[in-house]
């Protein structure tokens, strides 16, 4: 797995490539982590043929819920929402999910923004 983040201004972009599978969770962590610190808003990207499991998504959803939680935004670039909805629905994983953050905040998996 190979990650790459830059930032400006208070927002960032946290590009992931490779396999993004319980193997690299503690590498993923570590990544959302980082990126998560240094901005207010942050786009997620995968690589298209990037390997993903259930591990990357219960972690973004994580980064998500933190990010609502310190008032930051997180948004799915549409290669990522792609990925993710083809990884998380045929198990379930869907917006239709909501894990009720907040009343006010939609789940990135209905449009890949949370506002």
């Amino acid at each position: 797995m190979g990650f790459h983040f830059e930032a400006e201004g208070g927002c960032g972009i946290l590009s992931f490539d490779g396999p993004l599978t319980i193997v690299q969770a503690a590498d993923i962590k570590q990544a959302f982590l980082e990126a998560i610190a240094g901005v207010d808003a942050l786009t997620v990207g995968v690589d298209p043929g990037s390997e993903m499991d259930l591990t990357f998504l219960q972690m973004l959803c994580a980064a998500h819920r933190t990010m609502i939680a310190r008032g930051k935004r997180l948004i799915l670039s549409e290669t990522a929402l792609n990925a993710v909805r083809r990884v998380g629905a045929p198990v379930g994983f869907t917006s239709t999910r909501c894990c009720g953050v907040t009343a006010n905040t939609g789940c990135l998996l209905g449009g890949g923004r949370d506002d």
